[in-house]
């Protein structure tokens, strides 16, 4: 795994090279461009680019309480977890 400016560069068993850059909040004042140029720096050469999305859930909450009458109350909650998404570069060796 090496790291680069904006994610990581992973190489496979089966010798595929590929960039992960997470676009969180954090880099979405960057745009592919600026990541493709980090990549040519580093010597690499793009194949092909995709987005795809990871992680995401909904959590579910139950809670169970009784009011001052002794009566038992069962409320539930729904909670969103967003999902992050992912810019995945396949890469070559120039």
């Amino acid at each position: 795994m090496t790291k680069t400016k904006y994610g990581v560069i992973r190489k496979t068993k089966a010798g595929e090279i590929k960039g992960y850059v997470n676009m969180s909040t954090d880099y979405f004042c960057f745009n592919e461009v600026d990541v493709f140029c980090n990549y040519f720096d580093l010597g690499f050469n793009v194949v092909d680019n995709y987005y795809k999305l990871v992680g995401g859930d909904i959590i579910h909450y139950i809670y169970r309480y009784k009011t001052e009458d002794g009566e038992q109350i069962e409320e539930s909650y729904e909670e969103i977890d967003h999902p992050t998404m992912v810019m995945v570069t396949e890469l070559k060796l120039e």
